[in-house]
């Protein structure tokens, strides 16, 4: 409802109106009129019927569908709407009083067709692809997986019985529980708000993370050049050159650039004429949605210039492979340079690793968290800090860069601090203090 109004004014009342005719004689109108407040306290007036006792009628079952925010929720909802007069109809919908998205029975249609149309509107939305199709599969999934053919199958309790079945031991972790689960919730959530249907009701909560089925890490100094070192040395492999995938690592690298990103560049994503150069990233291609252009290192810069000079602006700037010939590219170049793709701790190296690398240098480098989490894109800190892999060589590097406090006594001893010598008293016999940070 709209602002508070008086309740004199917010009543429902039925009446006729009166004129004069020709011969100034008083007349009253055949039809009854209501008069009341819309779903936005605004005041409205519908020609209803000749007979009062309808006319009062259709005044309760307009309040009634009004309480209701304007859903025709059952088959009988639909059926008075339907028996309705046209010129009732238009004017209830165009005062938004009937929800018009009601006024069709999406109630009898198949989750399929429901499915269909709600995929087609990420498309709209520029969702990437391999979204809408994971999004479509995980979707898929809970329907089959309980039994959904129509809106009235769905269950709350089926679909949380259904994922905990799928986390077994040799099931699926607990990332891909949330992400079939959030899913399912965005489409029944889109059912309720754009297709008009009744609230499903699913209040299953997302699962706190505390596992990682896929363990990354990032390479050292030693690492990073022995695997451009091998590659660029390397052969052509598939549909790229060694200096191809020289290329893209190196950008990876000194850009945190996504493989998904690196892959639509194209040769006029990058800007040789100013200073510093730099890459663009759209907005249509990044993670964040948002257009970004990364800086890039001088050197790196003139290499990729002149590895791009034979191409036209529209290029690609890099032919990279897709799925599981991804993988095996960054796998076999650290298998010649000699870099363990997986660690004995159970970490892989895989090609996002290359963006983990790019933030942890950037921590090790001493660049303001803040400042890395621009760098990174990231839309807050705690995503950022996921990539961080600062080890205790680290952590006491650091400590042991900070200054030297202890302070010595004339004859040799450590003098204790301050905090130590609590109730101790002074040369001028006032007691010592002890500061607080």
């Amino acid at each position: 409802m709209g602002n508070p109004q008086n309740s004199k004014e917010k009543k429902m009342k039925t009446y006729q109106t009166k004129y004069k005719d020709r011969h100034d004689k008083s007349k009253v109108c055949s039809e009854w009129y209501l008069t009341f407040n819309d779903r936005t306290g605004k005041r409205r007036r519908l020609k209803a019927y000749t007979n009062k006792n309808e006319s009062s009628k259709l005044g309760l079952e307009i309040q009634t569908v009004m309480n209701n925010n304007g859903r025709l929720g059952t088959d009988a909802d639909k059926k008075w709407f339907t028996d309705l007069m046209p010129r009732i109809q238009n004017k209830l919908i165009e005062w938004n009083i009937v929800d018009r998205r009601s006024t069709t029975d999406h109630l009898a249609t198949p989750l399929l067709d429901h499915l269909k149309v709600f995929l087609e509107t990420r498309k709209a939305r520029a969702c990437k692809e391999h979204y809408i199709t994971r999004t479509e599969s995980s979707i898929l999934r809970v329907m089959n997986g309980c039994g959904f053919k129509m809106f009235s199958d769905i269950d709350g309790t089926a679909v949380e019985t259904f994922l905990a079945r799928g986390r077994s031991e040799d099931g699926y972790g607990q990332g891909t529980y949330n992400v079939h689960l959030r899913a399912f919730k965005t489409f029944t959530k889109w059912l309720f708000d754009e297709r008009g249907l009744p609230d499903s009701l699913i209040r299953i909560k997302l699962i706190k993370q505390t596992e990682k089925r896929k363990k990354r890490r990032p390479l050292n100094a030693d690492e990073k050049s022995r695997l451009l070192s091998a590659t660029r040395n390397g052969k052509h492999r598939g549909r790229m050159s060694a200096e191809a995938r020289y290329m893209v690592y190196h950008i990876a690298l000194e850009c945190g650039l996504r493989y998904s990103e690196i892959k639509v560049l194209r040769v006029l994503s990058f800007n040789f004429n100013v200073s510093p150069c730099t890459v663009r990233v759209e907005a249509e291609n990044a993670k964040g949605k948002e257009t970004d252009d990364l800086i890039l290192n001088d050197k790196t810069a003139a290499e990729i210039k002149v590895f791009l000079s034979g191409k036209e602006p529209t290029d690609l700037a890099f032919d990279l492979p897709f799925g599981s010939h991804a993988v095996n590219m960054i796998r076999r170049d650290l298998e010649i340079a000699g870099v363990d793709y997986t660690d004995a701790a159970g970490r892989d190296i895989d090609f996002h690793s290359l963006r983990h690398t790019f933030i942890t240098d950037l921590f090790l480098a001493g660049v303001p968290a803040t400042v890395v989490q621009k760098l990174a894109r990231h839309k807050d800190l705690a995503t950022t800090m996921l990539y961080s892999h600062v080890t205790q060589i680290d952590k006491w590097a650091a400590i042991k860069k900070l200054r030297d406090l202890t302070v010595s006594c004339p004859d040799g001893t450590l003098q204790k601090t301050t905090m130590d010598n609590r109730g101790l008293r002074n040369s001028d016999n006032v007691p010592n203090m002890a500061l607080s940070a």
